[in-house]
């Protein structure tokens, strides 16, 4: 059964045991309203919250849950994802660790192995990398190789595939998905 509290340090917000959070004064009307938390670079969910001083903080969904919820005895500094899915900020899903312990769970359970298409933060296929490489234009001043070929810079190659010229930077230089060398 889904249970509130009172957020400690922020007294116009409440969390619930499934990981909701809830304000009482909805953009200064004065309404109670489920907030909607947006993902962050790193694939948690987060929101902003004004603490009891007045200051506007960026805080991270699942640090509430037990910050508010999970007793820290050991005043462990990380809060795990037990079934490692970092937007599942349910209290069952959620325990206290240290940096140490975080780490190994981790590669305990293989998370660390998910490369390439079947990363859940990517958006790119295996064949993607196979021809953004074939497709790069290394130097070249002209938009084909000596055989003819298509060539394309990093800009274009990003614009093509939807993604970041630093990705694709990362991609043609073997930094990232390295198991397609």
């Amino acid at each position: 059964m889904k249970q509130w509290k009172k957020i400690p340090g922020y007294s116009s917000y409440e969390v619930s045991t499934d990981g909701e959070i809830k304000t009482y004064n909805w953009k200064n009307t004065g309404q109670e309203r489920i907030m909607k938390p947006a993902l962050d670079g790193s694939g948690y969910l987060r929101t902003m919250l004004k603490n009891d001083q007045g200051i506007i903080e960026t805080v991270k969904v699942h640090r509430i849950v037990a910050k508010t919820f999970l007793p820290n005895p050991e005043n462990k500094p990380q809060v795990n994802h037990i079934n490692h899915i970092r937007t599942d900020n349910r209290l069952i899903n959620l325990e206290w660790c240290t940096a140490s312990e975080n780490q190994k769970w981790s590669f305990t359970c293989k998370r660390r192995n998910i490369t390439g298409e079947r990363n859940p933060h990517t958006n790119l296929k295996d064949e993607d990398v196979i021809e953004m490489r074939r497709l790069w234009k290394h130097g070249r001043k002209n938009k084909y190789d000596e055989n003819g070929q298509l060539c394309m810079t990093r800009k274009e190659l990003a614009d093509k595939f939807g993604t970041t010229v630093d990705v694709v930077k990362n991609i043609i230089q073997k930094r990232t998905w390295k198991h397609l060398l």
